[in-house]
């Protein structure tokens, strides 16, 4: 599969988004384990990480013609979760 086939069937968003699952157990694991100092509390990585990986999916949707309405509804839920990480963030930091 070349470069342009990973692109055209959507399996590049894939590959990223196994990267990114894969980059958040490392850092909760890193976080629990105490291997480096780290304060990763896991429900908020997660909702850290959610709007990205609605985005991708949003991508994904494009890149595979699926209906405009899957594809706003994934830029919209993204938008959503961005606020709540917003909203999580300044709460934190108070």
């Amino acid at each position: 599969m070349n470069l342009a086939e990973l692109f055209e069937s959507g399996r590049i968003v894939d590959i990223i988004l196994v990267l990114v699952v894969i980059e958040a157990i490392a850092l909760i694991l890193l976080s629990k384990y105490k291997t480096i100092d780290l304060r990763v509390n896991t429900i908020p990585l997660l909702i850290h990480l959610l709007p990205g990986v609605l985005l991708f999916l949003a991508l994904r949707a494009a890149l595979t013609d699926a209906s405009w309405l899957w594809i706003a509804f994934l830029l919209a839920a993204s938008g959503v979760a961005h606020l709540i990480d917003i909203r999580l963030l300044f709460k934190t930091k108070q």
